[in-house]
């Protein structure tokens, strides 16, 4: 677990089938075990394109201490064995995006995985 302020990943790993709208958007790749953790910025919503993850749980939120989430706003859960989640397809038609201000409640943007296991994501970052 851990904030990954200055620690997106340069390379542009092939993980979406949503390409176009990654490279439209100029989406920045981040990658972490367990989760990533996106610190709120008041006036910028977050945009995810993209995410895939080596485990078999998947869930995105907001909460106070990075890699916790406490308001769940999406989650997905395979059966164990059956390999990674990919939603780079699922997010195709229809990107993750949801606002909310930084408080003394929210301060993350959270896409937790399985413990132990790694994920990466497209996001890209929407000022309103």
């Amino acid at each position: 677990m851990a904030d990954v302020t200055g620690a997106y990943i340069t390379e542009t790993p092939i993980i979406s089938q949503n390409a176009s709208s990654i490279i439209r958007y100029r989406s920045k790749y981040y990658s972490d075990t367990d989760d990533i953790s996106l610190p709120l910025i008041k006036g910028t919503r977050y945009i995810l394109f993209a995410v895939i993850t080596t485990g078999n749980i998947i869930e995105i939120g907001f909460g106070q201490i990075a890699g916790t989430i406490t308001d769940s706003r999406f989650s997905l859960t395979t059966p164990a064995g059956t390999g990674g989640i990919d939603l780079s397809e699922f997010f195709n038609s229809a990107p993750f995006t949801q606002y909310k201000e930084a408080s003394a409640a929210f301060n993350y943007f959270i896409i937790k995985a399985s413990a132990g296991e790694s994920v990466v994501a497209a996001i890209s970052e929407l000022k309103v």
